[in-house]
Protein backbone atom coordinates (compact mmCIF):
# COMPACT_ATOMS: atom_id res chain seq x y z
CA UNK A 1 0.00 0.00 0.00
CA UNK A 2 1.36 3.36 -1.00
CA UNK A 3 0.60 6.40 1.19
CA UNK A 4 1.10 9.84 -0.23
CA UNK A 5 2.31 12.04 2.66
CA UNK A 6 1.15 15.35 1.23
CA UNK A 7 -2.51 14.37 1.50
CA UNK A 8 -2.22 13.58 5.22
CA UNK A 9 -0.40 16.70 6.42
CA UNK A 10 -3.63 18.42 7.47
CA UNK A 11 -4.85 15.31 9.26
CA UNK A 12 -1.61 14.77 11.13
CA UNK A 13 -1.26 18.37 12.32
CA UNK A 14 -4.71 19.97 12.72
CA UNK A 15 -3.38 22.39 15.35
CA UNK A 16 -1.22 24.09 12.74
CA UNK A 17 -4.32 25.05 10.75
CA UNK A 18 -6.03 26.44 13.85
CA UNK A 19 -2.94 28.46 14.65
CA UNK A 20 -2.91 29.92 11.14
CA UNK A 21 -6.60 30.88 11.41
CA UNK A 22 -5.98 32.51 14.79
CA UNK A 23 -3.09 34.56 13.43
CA UNK A 24 -5.23 35.77 10.53
CA UNK A 25 -8.02 36.72 12.94
CA UNK A 26 -5.60 38.70 15.14
CA UNK A 27 -4.43 40.70 12.16
CA UNK A 28 -8.00 41.63 11.26
CA UNK A 29 -8.91 42.98 14.73
CA UNK A 30 -8.28 46.69 15.12
CA UNK A 31 -7.53 48.37 18.42
CA UNK A 32 -11.04 49.84 18.61
CA UNK A 33 -12.60 46.36 18.37
CA UNK A 34 -10.64 44.87 21.27
CA UNK A 35 -12.20 44.24 24.67
CA UNK A 36 -11.36 46.67 27.42
CA UNK A 37 -11.75 46.46 31.19
CA UNK A 38 -12.22 49.62 33.21
CA UNK A 39 -12.02 49.28 36.99
CA UNK A 40 -14.12 51.45 39.26
CA UNK A 41 -12.39 53.76 41.72
CA UNK A 42 -13.21 51.39 44.57
CA UNK A 43 -11.78 48.40 42.70
CA UNK A 44 -8.61 50.38 41.96
CA UNK A 45 -8.33 51.31 45.63
CA UNK A 46 -8.76 47.71 46.71
CA UNK A 47 -6.23 46.54 44.18
CA UNK A 48 -3.68 49.07 45.38
CA UNK A 49 -4.00 47.81 48.96
CA UNK A 50 -2.71 44.35 48.21
CA UNK A 51 -0.60 42.99 51.04
CA UNK A 52 2.32 40.61 50.68
CA UNK A 53 2.67 37.38 52.67
CA UNK A 54 5.27 38.86 55.03
CA UNK A 55 2.91 41.66 56.07
CA UNK A 56 0.04 39.21 56.59
CA UNK A 57 2.22 37.03 58.82
CA UNK A 58 3.29 40.11 60.82
CA UNK A 59 -0.35 41.12 61.32
CA UNK A 60 -1.27 37.60 62.44
CA UNK A 61 1.63 37.52 64.89
CA UNK A 62 0.80 40.97 66.28
CA UNK A 63 -2.84 39.99 66.71
CA UNK A 64 -1.93 36.71 68.44
CA UNK A 65 0.40 38.64 70.76
CA UNK A 66 -2.36 41.13 71.62
CA UNK A 67 -4.84 38.31 72.30
CA UNK A 68 -2.36 36.66 74.65
CA UNK A 69 -1.85 39.96 76.48
CA UNK A 70 -5.60 40.47 76.92
CA UNK A 71 -6.04 36.88 78.13
CA UNK A 72 -3.31 37.41 80.72
CA UNK A 73 -4.92 40.65 81.92
CA UNK A 74 -8.32 38.95 82.20
CA UNK A 75 -6.84 36.06 84.21
CA UNK A 76 -5.14 38.52 86.55
CA UNK A 77 -8.35 40.53 86.92
CA UNK A 78 -6.70 43.70 85.61
CA UNK A 79 -8.53 44.02 82.29
CA UNK A 80 -10.87 47.01 82.33
CA UNK A 81 -13.58 47.55 79.76
CA UNK A 82 -14.41 51.07 78.61
CA UNK A 83 -18.20 51.02 79.06
CA UNK A 84 -18.68 54.17 76.99
CA UNK A 85 -16.80 52.68 74.04
CA UNK A 86 -18.86 49.46 74.26
CA UNK A 87 -22.09 51.48 74.34
CA UNK A 88 -21.01 53.52 71.31
CA UNK A 89 -20.23 50.35 69.35
CA UNK A 90 -23.59 48.83 70.32
CA UNK A 91 -25.42 51.94 69.09
CA UNK A 92 -23.39 51.97 65.88
CA UNK A 93 -24.44 48.37 65.23
CA UNK A 94 -28.10 49.13 65.88
CA UNK A 95 -28.03 52.17 63.59
CA UNK A 96 -26.16 50.22 60.91
CA UNK A 97 -28.76 47.42 61.02
CA UNK A 98 -31.55 49.98 60.47
CA UNK A 99 -29.76 51.36 57.38
CA UNK A 100 -29.33 47.94 55.87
Amino acid sequence: MKINGSRFNNIVNPYKLNEQYAQKAKKKVTSSERDEVILSEEAQRLQSTKVDKHTIEKIKNDRAKRVDEVKALIEEGQYQVDAELVADKMLDNVLYDKKV
